[in-house]
């Protein structure tokens, strides 16, 4: 639970960040950037993990459909990361501008990439349904973000305010999931969509008070998955 909790808040938060009036005048760069990181990379990446693949002879492997994912995984940055340096550094200027947006569509377009693949390699589904599921997952976190604006404004307790947030995470992630959405995907549209309201400041502020207590227990949680052990078994 307090994984998902976290991966809830990072979409949330990233997305806050991608404000497009901010951004007008960057449009062009950040698309070009965006388009490297999000075409360039998988396609230079791919050959060489699957020769990679190929010359360590991994048996029961399907070394092309492992490749594939493996490349558009690559697509994807560290969203938490970069945020928390940019915070702790106090960064401002076009450069951290540029970084954030180009983050935030990097791992937007990562998830579409990879839902993609996913269905492509092991589901039935038809190209609909995928559009389906993907677009369903971005209307579902505009709703939401355009119900917590509504809600916010009946609200003038800062506590009344920090609990309807965290309740926000919650049923987001949890629609998403009953709904066979992206959970990840609708959070980033919860994030952006708050991002271009004018209550942004007021919303990402108090998201922020228990922002630093999730990140630590996530990246706990992350640390209790490094078993050296399993190196053994995997190789080189």
């Amino acid at each position: 639970p307090i994984t998902n909790l976290a991966l809830s808040l990072i979409a949330i938060t990233i997305g806050s960040h991608l404000q497009f009036g901010v951004l007008r005048n960057a449009f062009k760069r950040i698309l070009v950037l965006g388009a490297v990181g999000t075409v360039v990379v998988p396609l230079l990446l791919f050959p060489v993990i699957l020769l990679t693949f190929l010359l360590g002879h991994f048996p029961g492997v399907d070394v092309m459909h492992a490749a594939l994912f493996m490349a558009i995984l690559a697509i994807a940055t560290a969203p938490a990361t970069v945020i928390h340096v940019v915070k702790e550094s106090q960064a401002r200027g076009v450069f951290v501008k540029t970084l954030v947006a180009v983050v935030v569509l990097n791992n937007v377009a990562n998830i579409f990439l990879f839902e993609g693949a996913r269905q492509w390699v092991f589901g039935s589904a038809e190209a609909l349904t995928l559009v389906v599921q993907l677009g369903g997952a971005v209307l579902l976190g505009v709703m939401l973000a355009l119900l917590l604006t509504f809600a916010w404004r009946q609200i003038h307790s800062r506590q009344k305010s920090v609990t309807l947030a965290f309740a926000a995470l919650i049923v987001g992630y949890g629609l998403a999931l009953q709904l066979g959405l992206s959970p990840v995907l609708t959070n980033l549209a919860l994030g952006i969509t708050i991002a271009n309201l004018s209550e942004r400041n007021r919303m990402v502020d108090i998201l922020e008070d228990f922002e630093e207590i999730v990140f630590i227990l996530f990246f706990t949680l992350i640390g209790t998955h490094a078993v050296f052990t399993h190196i053994g078994s995997v190789g080189i």
